[in-house]
């Protein structure tokens, strides 16, 4: 039972006998020590079996206040501000080129990452995303998506052909110099203070660091034997 709020004055003494008697307790314990913001004094009233109640007044209740909460909506706004802008990688490598070859290419991130932690609203708030595409311009007019960040090219695992397997790039068929662009499309997770993990709605893209490439030809010219 609500009885209204706590008082240090003289107040007149409701009907309901229960709250007369928690307020008679409790408006001396307020005269006390004066309570500060708003208070109330409850009652608690609990019915046996039997038939016989017991009456358990509470003195000076403060108020809930709802604290704020730490929404996905914060949390996609700090993994903006948190994601990557990693280079592209490509071969053959020194950013030189040949036409009519696959030019292998990718972006130097990994597909999972840890994005820190932060502090929102006086909580620790830690963040971690999922590239989940790249979308690709190639910089003559061609772009195409790749499903995570490519493949990195090493002499562990060489091309010998005109195309390579295994790789993502892109055909050049005209020499100049070119500027190689990439969107990394990820999604997201947060947890508040070491709880469990939660969907961040949506995705978030942040572009890669661009790179130049100067396209090229070779042509075979046989030398005779010296």
């Amino acid at each position: 039972i609500d009885c209204g709020p706590t008082t240090v004055v003289g107040r007149q003494m409701p009907i309901d006998t229960k709250c007369a008697t928690a307020h008679l307790m409790c408006d001396v314990q307020a005269a006390a020590s004066i309570p500060t913001g708003v208070a109330t004094n409850l009652v608690t009233v609990r019915v046996y079996p039997d038939g016989h109640t017991e009456v358990k007044p509470q003195c000076n209740v403060q108020p809930n206040r709802a604290q704020p909460q730490v929404t996905a909506a914060m949390a996609r706004a700090a993994a903006e501000r948190l994601l990557p802008h990693p280079a592209i990688g490509s071969a053959p490598i020194g950013d030189v080129t040949l036409v009519n070859i696959e030019t292998v290419l990718w972006v130097d991130t990994l597909p999972d990452r840890t994005l820190g932690t932060v502090t929102l609203l006086g909580h620790r708030v830690t963040l971690r995303a999922h590239l989940e595409r790249v979308g690709w311009d190639f910089g003559d007019d061609s772009t195409d998506i790749s499903v995570g960040p490519g493949k990195r090219y090493t002499n562990a695992d060489p091309c010998r052909t005109a195309q390579c397997p295994g790789y993502f790039g892109h055909t050049y068929l005209r020499t100049g110099r070119v500027t190689v662009a990439a969107d990394l499309t990820w999604t997201g997770q947060f947890r508040v203070d070491n709880g469990g993990w939660q969907a961040i709605p949506g995705t978030v893209t942040a572009p890669a660091t661009s790179d130049t490439i100067r396209v090229k030809e070779a042509r075979g010219v046989l030398i005779p034997d010296s």
